[in-house]
């Protein structure tokens, strides 16, 4: 193969799902440089679970718990390999062939930052023919997600005071204003055990409404940002009346989140182009047919080389 991989995990007390998930992992041991998991305050004994199963995965264990997007951020930085597949603790690839495969689709795509997977969650179809064609896309999920890492920390990067969710469309809005894009292969295939009942999806929501504003103070050209914050809240305050009193009750405790990151967004400001935050915004009913046409065709040319 042309490229070396590392895949990174980050998990929390779900040791019978990293299980599985390393053991899927072991099938492609010999074709890998390495797999890094963050056990991010863990006490369900998950690092007795991983060193049986991947005897050496680099771990990593943090005593007190500091969120995903922080995890996955050391672990992109130390990652020895040319590609980084992101999974969840509960996700892995699903078919024999799946570097092979993504082998070629890096070849094909050289101006991807991303290759996101398709994601196969329990009770649906198996991982053969897919249902749709690749596309470039706005977002993506970092529970199967291929990145190329000579470009991570340069111009792209995880804001790691996000702690939690929205890192992955921020990262999209990020690569495209560089020149680069996010692309969507079904044909790559991820099996994702999605257990509802593990997550909280109030608190879910209360991490992507804070981050989805943070996101837009720090990428947002000055003179769209009212029209694009009113947005954003006017849609966020809907999502919550519709799922019921309990949630829009508890919108002002959510929204006290927001305060203690508020600052170091506005510090770490660093916006796009009109151009660029534009069309990345409405990508969803617009779709784009070549990430250069963000940035006019003009990459930086410290990421002109892609690994």
């Amino acid at each position: 193969m042309g490229y070396t991989y590392s895949v990174i995990i980050t998990t929390h007390n779900r040791k019978n799902y990293l299980s599985q998930t390393c053991s899927e992992l072991r099938r492609l041991s010999g074709q890998l440089e390495e797999v890094i998991v963050t056990l991010d305050g863990c006490d369900d004994g998950s690092e007795e679970a991983v060193r049986e199963t991947i005897p050496n995965v680099r771990l990593i264990v943090n005593a007190n718990r500091v969120g995903s997007i922080p995890a996955r951020d050391r672990m992109m930085r130390m990652a020895r390999g040319q590609i980084v597949i992101s999974l969840d603790d509960d996700s892995y690839p699903a078919q024999p062939d799946f570097l092979a495969k993504l082998e070629q689709v890096l070849a094909e795509r050289p101006e991807a930052a991303v290759i996101a997977f398709r994601e196969l969650r329990d009770g649906q179809a198996d991982a053969a023919s897919p249902p749709e064609e690749g596309r470039w896309v706005s977002w993506f999920s970092n529970c199967g997600a291929a990145y190329r890492r000579n470009l991570y920390g340069q111009l792209l990067a995880f804001p790691p005071h996000f702690e939690h969710a929205y890192e992955e469309p921020d990262y999209a809005l990020q690569a495209y204003a560089a020149g680069y894009g996010v692309w969507r292969e079904p044909s790559l295939v991820v099996r994702h055990h999605f257990a509802p009942s593990d997550r909280s999806y109030q608190r879910r929501h209360a991490f992507q409404a804070r981050n989805e504003t943070l996101s837009v103070l720090m990428r947002c050209p000055l003179a769209m940002l009212p029209f694009i914050l009113g947005l954003r809240w006017i849609r966020q305050a809907m999502y919550s009346t519709r799922a019921g009193f309990s949630w829009l009750t508890g919108e002002p405790l959510r929204w006290a989140r927001l305060w203690p990151a508020l600052r170091e967004s506005l510090r770490l400001r660093s916006p796009v182009g009109y151009r660029s935050y534009w069309l990345w915004f409405r990508m969803n009913r617009r779709p784009v047919a070549d990430p250069r046409q963000f940035c006019a065709g003009q990459r930086p040319s410290i990421l002109r080389s892609d690994a």
